[in-house]
């Protein structure tokens, strides 16, 4: 305590705006290109304070070369001698950058970067710790709320309540709250209602509070499209969970309402933009295109694949496991129809053989049921509690998971993906999308351009309400009751919701925690009664996780593996891999 006094650091532990987890990001948020390109932008936008530290070490001369041959050691040491808020407003302004700028920080939607070798870490009595997204670096906590109460400090310090006018503005602002006085009426306000609605009522209410916000949380308004893109940031930065939940398909279902309203008006006036016409539909077709590609690899990978035996179980990410599904798909094609050219799915791949991949690869699972007892699982590869005890059960004794799936989930899988590939085949889809440069704008013509439309929407709609269709869902609530039983409901984009009843008999599977973040959540493939059914983390194709790509090596033990398994549902607060 005399220490603390004499050193001007009692009750820092209290701070729960330190940034001395700081240190602790550098180490595991950053790749080593990441950590270069925040030095030297140090190094030039520090008013020299940064370069008069590093030229007694010999780092000189233009950023960009001085840090170019360091080592990740070397980087780290030098990021150690810059002041920690200056890494965190150029962490910032680098991730918030637009992504053709040279100083660039590539952070993708819904990615969500946590600590690795520095997991278990944190600072303080609030025990806070650092993590990264695409809008910007935070310190959170999982110990306490901590969203809650920053947000009810920062609402406290937007308004001065012994100046008249403000306390005026309150009153007016809060007239619709409960409350004796404008503070206790603040404090329900923060308490009772969302912290949405909070930041939009209090911070986006008046120029001069959204200000304040920005610059105690460090963002700024301009680098955000929306004013729900801030209301995001500023929840992200206080502390709450992220909630956005991307809707992978926005695009197409974007091209797909345009294309159809101009079909539904092209018939109605004297004149049709053949020209407008031609790019609508090509913009269209084009997504189309690579939502039944990127659907069609995902669908046969989750299906097929063996998860369990995975250096990453139920993770997905499409670059690294695109070609393989669609190798999958070439070998299944060229054992039913030796002398056949059909289908030879690759790096490009057109409308045609992806309408009729579906069916194909409703024939390989069909052929799998014939044959299940060659996709047995050894029974030396079952994780050692699948055979001592009765309380948790091990559902995967297939290497082929869908046969492992519930009678009625495989029944619907092959009836969805033969749906999809003859719905489109029916409505001519992939001869409209041919024809579509000499189109005349004829009624007929449109009318089997609006019948392809309505086709796609119809089996996109259903292999997304399926899960086959790569969709993310994220934990909205939490029901329970004494006897420690709980519901959680996970959304999707577009408001689906699945329910997972625990405890389960089948939570031993390493799928991702119910409450881990956005994770993909295929409703139609259901292996246990009530409703469990597969899950997948998403990892993404960037420099940071291509660095992490392979971490841990070391090789699992089989106690470390139960262990992993019967920590990998909902109970634990610590983020997964």
């Amino acid at each position: 305590m005399f220490v603390r006094r004499i050193s001007g650091t009692e009750g820092l532990r209290y701070d729960d705006r330190t940034l001395e987890p700081t240190l602790l990001a550098l180490g595991d948020l950053f790749s080593d290109g990441e950590l270069r390109l925040l030095l030297s932008v140090l190094m030039d936008t520090t008013a020299g304070e940064l370069r008069s530290r590093l030229e007694p070490l010999g780092v000189i001369g233009k950023a960009e070369d001085a840090v170019e041959t360091l080592g990740r050691a070397e980087v780290l040491q030098l990021l150690l001698l810059a002041r920690n808020d200056d890494i965190l407003d150029r962490v910032d302004s680098l991730i918030h950058a637009n992504e053709e700028a040279a100083a660039h920080i590539g952070v993708q939607q819904g990615e969500i970067r946590r600590l690795m070798t520095n997991r278990g870490m944190d600072y303080g009595t609030f025990g806070v710790y650092p993590e990264i997204s695409e809008n910007g670096l935070r310190f959170t906590s999982d110990s306490f709320p901590i969203g809650n109460m920053r947000l009810g400090r920062l609402a406290d310090s937007l308004f001065d309540l012994t100046d008249s006018d403000e306390l005026s503005e309150l009153n007016w602002q809060l007239r619709h709250v409960d409350g004796a006085d404008p503070q206790e009426r603040l404090d329900e306000l923060v308490r009772s209602a969302g912290a949405d609605e909070v930041v939009r009522r209090l911070i986006l209410s008046r120029h001069s509070n959204q200000l304040h916000a920005g610059e105690t949380l460090g963002l700024d308004y301009a680098d955000f499209p929306s004013d729900d893109a801030f209301i995001e940031a500023t929840l992200w930065k206080l502390g709450f969970e992220e909630r956005r939940v991307q809707d992978l398909r926005k695009d197409f279902w974007d091209h797909a309402g345009r294309l159809r309203r101009f079909c539904q008006t092209a018939g109605v006036g004297a004149r049709v933009d053949s020209v407008e016409m031609t790019a609508r539909a090509a913009n269209f077709f084009k997504q189309l295109e690579g939502v039944l590609d990127d659907t069609l690899a995902y669908a046969t990978w989750t299906l097929t694949t063996d998860h369990l035996s995975q250096d990453r179980p139920f993770t997905y990410e499409p670059s690294r496991e695109r070609l393989g599904s669609f190798s999958v798909l070439n070998s299944f094609a060229m054992r039913q129809q030796p002398e056949s050219e059909s289908f030879d799915f690759g790096g490009k791949n057109t409308l045609y053989p992806l309408i009729q991949g579906f069916a194909l690869l409703a024939d390989l699972l069909e052929d799998a049921l014939a044959r299940p007892a060659e996709y047995v699982r050894e029974e030396s590869d079952y994780p050692n509690y699948a055979t001592h005890t009765e309380l948790k059960k091990f559902a995967f004794v297939h290497v082929l998971p869908f046969l492992d799936l519930l009678d009625r989930s495989q029944s619907r899988i092959i009836e969805t993906l033969r749906f999809a590939s003859r719905s489109l085949d029916e409505a001519n889809v992939a001869a409209v999308r041919n024809e579509m440069l000499h189109y005349r704008a004829t009624t007929p013509e449109i009318s089997r351009l609006d019948q392809a439309v309505d086709a796609a929407e119809r089996v996109i709609t259903r292999l997304q309400v399926d899960g086959l269709a790569r969709t993310l869902f994220r934990a909205v609530s939490v029901d329970g009751d004494e006897w420690q039983r709980r519901v959680y409901t996970l959304r999707s984009a577009n408001g689906t919701e699945v329910l997972f009843a625990r405890p389960s008999a089948f939570d031993w599977n390493r799928m991702p925690r119910l409450r881990g973040g956005a994770q993909y959540v295929v409703p139609a493939a259901v292996f246990a009664r009530p409703n469990e059914a597969l899950r997948f983390r998403p990892t993404f194709d960037t420099e940071y996780a291509r660095y992490w790509s392979d971490y841990p090596r070391r090789r699992m033990s089989r106690g470390a593996i139960d262990a992993a398994l019967q920590s990998s549902d909902v109970d634990s607060s610590q983020p997964d891999l």
